[in-house]
């Protein structure tokens, strides 16, 4: 089986809490890959450093997306992507059996 998508949405206050959601990943599934993709506005490099090189070590691979200068430039506003995530977040429990 290919590697499990993981799509997480946060700032830089928040990067020390999605470290601990990767050790939790790989101690509780263990041989398991994963695509970690990063929907950000304003993280710079320096600080997303630390789990770019967590990502290395647990050989995980990360996406990072920079949601002003990648997603807005074909004129989607910005509440599609939100409100996706939202929903998602919303009706997951019932999402997931059919996972």
């Amino acid at each position: 089986m290919g590697p499990i998508s993981l799509l997480v949405s946060l700032d830089q206050a928040y990067l020390p809490q999605l470290q601990v959601l990767l050790t939790s990943l790989y101690l509780n599934n263990p041989g398991e890959r994963f695509d970690l993709y990063l929907l950000h506005s304003e993280i710079p490099a320096h600080a997303l450093a630390p789990v770019t090189q967590q990502c290395l070590r647990l050989q995980y691979h990360l996406y990072p997306i920079l949601m002003e200068e990648q997603l807005f430039a074909s004129a989607v506003p910005e509440e599609v992507y939100t409100n996706l995530i939202q929903a998602v977040h919303d009706h997951f429990p019932s999402m997931s059996r059919y996972m």
